[in-house]
Formats: C-alpha cells, structure tokens, sequence
C-alpha cells in the first residue's frame, strides 16, 4: 500500500496503491501474478483496494503538465472511486 484514506466520521478506509511499473508484466498493461497475489491477500484481510497505475499519470513526462483528456478523465475516476470506498456518495 503506498498510502490509507480514512474518513473520520465513519471510520470508512480505503488504501490507495499506486501501481508502478513493477506490478505490471512485460506489455506494461497486465497485472503480475505476484502483485494480483498481494492484491488478494489484502482483499482478505478486509481492505478496500483503489488502484493508480502509473501509465494513467505519466508518459513520457506528466500528463497533468499537459491538460491531457486522459489525465483528467483519470482523476475523475479516482475521486469516483474514493468516494465510493469511503462512503462518501
């Protein structure tokens, strides 16, 4: 987990992992088996698990220096899924 949101007024959490390049396999785009392994793993012990892979932020230079559509489609993502987790509508 590189990071946990905890919303104090429900005691909701959710870890936040942003997925470097090593969580993925050679295409850049796939999962590792040994990272799906550590994802199960916390998702059994109770975790609520939001996921940040780094080609969604970076290519070639930030994308967010570049008011990319991509960039901005992702962020939203994430705040929807934040959300979600920690219950906040």
């Amino acid at each position: 987990m590189d990071f946990v949101l905890l919303n104090g007024s429900n005691g909701a959490c959710v870890a936040v992992e942003v997925d470097g390049r090593d969580h993925f396999t050679e295409d850049g785009r796939s999962y590792s088996e040994a990272h799906l392994e550590r994802v199960e793993v916390l998702r059994r012990a109770g975790w609520e698990i939001v996921h940040v892979p780094y080609y969604r932020w970076w290519r070639n230079g930030w994308l967010s220096d570049r008011n990319d559509p991509h960039f901005q489609k992702a962020v939203c993502q994430l705040f929807a899924e934040l959300r979600i987790c920690l219950s906040l509508g």
